[in-house]
């Protein structure tokens, strides 16, 4: 199968108060390939671009064809009044497959980030136990000079 991913970005302004705050260019990307695996990496590439818009920023509209065919309006096999979706199967699962690998790996950067997180606390608390006893010894020997008895 080919697939020919299709990534539109129409242009957008941000108003505030009736007045412009930023305007957004309109983009237009594409990838042709056999892969299927390509082709879903290409859509989460532009799924993490949509992530990443400013307010009222215009995301990529995506659309798959198979074999050079839109697949939404599905493709006529014969003069029998039938029409095979399996292309637009394929489509609507690669889009869940894409939307699927996103979120697991903002899941695990999540997972990281929090982990990383704790491993900092964990450090800190070390740091401030030994700040502590460091601190505790200078001032035992400071009081222990004070009241030494001289004899």
């Amino acid at each position: 199968m080919n697939y020919t991913i299709l990534a539109y970005k129409p242009d957008s302004d941000d108003y505030c108060m009736g007045c412009v705050r930023a305007r957004y260019s309109a983009d237009f990307e594409y990838r042709c390939t056999e892969s299927r695996e390509e082709a879903v990496k290409f859509i989460i590439e532009k799924l993490k671009a949509n992530k990443k818009m400013e307010f009222n920023e215009s995301g990529y509209e995506i659309t798959i064809l198979i074999n050079g065919k839109e697949v939404d309006s599905g493709t006529w096999l014969d003069e029998t009044e039938t029409w095979d979706y399996s292309d637009k199967e394929t489509a609507q699962s690669m889009m869940q497959e894409a939307e699927a690998m996103l979120g697991s790996e903002e899941a695990d950067a999540k997972a990281k980030a929090e982990a990383a997180e704790e491993a900092q606390k964990a450090a800190d608390k070390v740091r401030k136990a030994q700040e502590k006893e460091e601190n505790d010894a200078k001032e035992y020997e400071r009081l222990k000079a004070k009241f030494e008895m001289k004899g």
